[in-house]
């Protein structure tokens, strides 16, 4: 599941306009100023979680209540061919990558848990 929502994610984040409905491939994968984790060991667990739990926080109490029903609807919204859904899974997705790239700058750059 966490690779899916790495390529997923990452795809994302090099635009705010939804991908087109044709399947994405590794050369989609370049955002905008970073690129995506070519591997899961490049991912810093800790930001990921901690980008994750801001997120469930941000959406309130609506169903996602925790981080895998978070993760299990970013991944229902991906699938689905509604332009409702993929827009709103781009706009979560950016949230979380901001999120998620801030935080390993500031641990890169020595400035803590942020």
């Amino acid at each position: 599941l966490r690779c899916v929502c790495v390529l997923a994610l990452a795809t994302a984040s090099c635009c705010l306009v939804p991908a087109p409905r044709s399947k994405l491939d590794a050369g989609t994968l370049v955002g905008v100023g970073s690129a995506p984790p070519r591997g899961l060991d490049e991912i810093d667990t800790g930001c990921w979680d901690a980008a994750s739990g801001a997120l469930v926080e941000a959406r309130g109490t609506r169903a996602h209540d925790n981080v895998a029903a978070l993760w299990d609807s970013l991944t229902r919204l991906s699938a689905s061919p509604r332009p409702q859904h993929q827009e709103l899974f781009t706009r979560l997705a950016q949230v979380f990558w901001e999120r998620y790239v801030d935080c390993v700058l500031s641990r890169a750059h020595g400035l803590g848990r942020r």
